[in-house]
């Protein structure tokens, strides 16, 4: 693959190396936008030029030890690389036959240390260092559906649109089935940042509103999750009006 040059140089200057170990070209930015990150590998660290259409690339540096986890899944045609560290979590849409490389650098986290056991019960699922917090989601996702006795498909629609990844909605299901409602919430706490709970629970309320109603089981778990979850009442109600609104299309005729 052709690196820009001046990406190349930045590279070169920032680590040391003449040119990268693993070079992909991710098909969206680092926050998910439309535009490009080339993800350039070095024997410490992966450097990620990132930039949304129309503007400027931004260098992001990560060493392996400061990545709390990687995760490689695919979804023919693309396959993804989602990473998390303590301030960000991020998941790049690749092509589909980026995956050996993808799983390349995978492996090198992996071998530099990354990849270190999460302490699990015996016969569970973690979504500790070795999965992505995505698992996380779709299993709150089939918790809120669990909990919702009328099984709706457009609930299941949605979780589909939201977690994108079959083996990710599979991984979730099982990890959501391994555990009581109280101790999945006990884990979602423990593995999840901050903004990732909040988002976690808007995601929720968009599922749970999506064919029109928000029953008593499903606003019960929400707001039990919300306790476990230190989120303040109003943050959560801020979300439920903004999306009581969005759901008015009958408004448009």
């Amino acid at each position: 693959m052709k690196i820009p040059s001046d990406i190349n140089s930045d590279f070169n200057s920032r680590t040391g190396s003449a040119e990268p170990a693993i070079a992909v070209r991710a098909l969206t930015d680092i926050d998910g936008n439309v535009g490009e990150t080339y993800i350039l590998g070095a024997s410490d660290r992966l450097v990620f030029y990132s930039a949304k259409i129309a503007n400027d690339f931004t260098c992001h540096s990560l060493t392996y030890g400061e990545i709390q986890e990687i995760d490689v899944s695919e979804d023919r045609p693309f396959a993804y690389l989602g990473f998390r560290s303590s301030d960000q979590v991020t998941r790049l849409k690749c092509a589909r036959y980026d995956i050996d490389d993808l799983l390349q650098i995978k492996h090198a986290w992996e071998q530099s240390g990354g990849g270190a056991d999460v302490a699990v019960t015996p016969g569970t699922t973690s979504v500790g260092r070795s999965e992505s917090p995505y698992i996380a989601l779709s299993a709150a996702i089939h918790a809120l559906i669990k909990a919702d006795a009328s099984k709706s498909p457009e609930e299941e629609k949605k979780r589909e649109l939201i977690i994108g990844d079959p083996e990710l909605i599979r991984k979730g299901i099982e990890y959501c089935n391994q555990r009581e409602v109280d101790q999945l919430i006990i884990d979602l706490n423990a593995d999840l940042s901050q903004p990732q709970k909040l988002c976690l629970i808007a995601n929720l309320l968009e599922v749970a509103m999506i064919d029109g109603v928000l029953t008593g089981n499903e606003k019960a778990l929400i707001e039990k999750m919300r306790e476990a979850f230190g989120l303040q009442t109003d943050e959560v109600n801020n979300i439920f009006d903004v999306l009581v609104v969005k759901n008015k299309l009958k408004i448009f005729g």
